[in-house]
């Protein structure tokens, strides 16, 4: 289904699921032109929006800062 994020057209989509995953719901946007980001978790889409649009884009130092244990696919 068509959405936004932050005024970014987006696609959200729930998929009903047996127990004990239940609903699992994605959305996907192109943050820039070489950029799509895309998140899913087993809740609801409004929650799922939530997350998307309080998504903060930070350097590699702030990363690793924040989790120095996470590795990059370089």
């Amino acid at each position: 289904m068509p959405t936004t994020v932050n005024g970014t057209p987006a696609w959200i989509m729930s998929r009903e699921g047996d127990p004990p995953e239940g609903v699992n719901t994605a959305i996907v946007w192109r943050a820039s032109p070489n950029r799509v980001i895309a998140i899913s978790a087993h809740t609801n889409s409004d929650a799922v929006r939530v997350v998307a649009e309080r998504l903060e884009q930070v350097t590699e130092e702030e990363w690793f800062l924040a989790l120095p244990d996470a590795a990059t696919g370089d």
